[in-house]
């Protein structure tokens, strides 16, 4: 299978360079794919790189970057897709099975993003709000999984493509959780955990690194802690980096 990173148009991106080391450390991959932006740290001549244009919804720029992608006979019918704040602390010797992940019903993680923001109504939250409506109303679907956890993520081309055809797939709800719409379509027998994504000094103390398979950073938690965490772990380049 190949590897796959959607990325923004910045060229300075340290939480990339040290996620893509942790994946050629604890992954096997064939080709690794970039689509969006493309540091500079990286050798174009190894990797494929599929430039698109950004638009106005970050969620919209990594929707077409994915339809893009799945599009291109080059990239390998299932991929893994990791984004640049993902890092994989120990092999994984079965992505299939180890990447086939959810986060619980989507009621489960609107009541729990309710609770932890003391009822105030979010962007995102609005978003998953507007996800389950989406579900129930237009695709039928009474009770949906949420896959937006920050993990990786294997993905079947011609199934994503299959979201090209659903109702109201242009809605800020569809771009915001594709994740989940793919997931609860085509993924069977994922399993429940919670999410390993770290936001700030308050959680980092809570977690044993030692025993995680992956984490996620966010900007507080890359800026305050893992920073330094992370490049001690994957100090050396890439084959992929110049």
């Amino acid at each position: 299978m190949d590897l796959l990173y959607t990325l923004k148009n910045n060229d300075y991106n340290p939480e990339f360079q040290y996620s893509l080391r942790s994946a050629v450390k604890n992954l096997s991959f064939d080709k690794l794919f970039i689509v969006g932006g493309c540091p500079s740290i990286l050798d174009k001549s190894k990797i494929v790189y599929i430039k698109t244009p950004t638009f106005p919804l970050k969620y919209e720029t990594t929707s077409n970057n994915l339809f893009v992608a799945c599009s291109d006979p080059r990239l390998s019918d299932n991929f893994i897709l990791m984004n640049d704040d993902f890092f994989l602390l120990k092999r994984i010797s079965n992505p299939v099975k180890e990447f086939n992940l959810n986060f619980g019903t989507v009621e489960e993680v609107i009541h729990r993003y309710k609770v932890a923001f003391n009822g105030k109504e979010s962007k995102y939250l609005r978003g998953m709000i507007e996800a389950l409506e989406y579900f129930r109303n237009d695709l039928k679907i009474m009770n949906p999984i949420s896959y937006e956890l920050h993990t990786p993520m294997i993905i079947n081309k011609a199934n994503f493509l299959e979201l090209l055809k659903l109702p109201n797939n242009t809605t800020p709800a569809f771009h915001m959780n594709k994740r989940s719409i793919y997931g609860n379509l085509f993924m069977k027998d994922s399993v429940k955990i919670n999410d390993v994504k770290i936001y700030g000094n308050s959680n980092f103390y809570s977690y044993s690194l030692k025993d995680k398979k992956m984490i996620s950073s966010s900007d507080n938690s890359w800026k305050s802690k893992l920073k330094n965490y992370i490049p001690q772990l994957f100090k050396e380049k890439s084959p992929y980096e110049l």
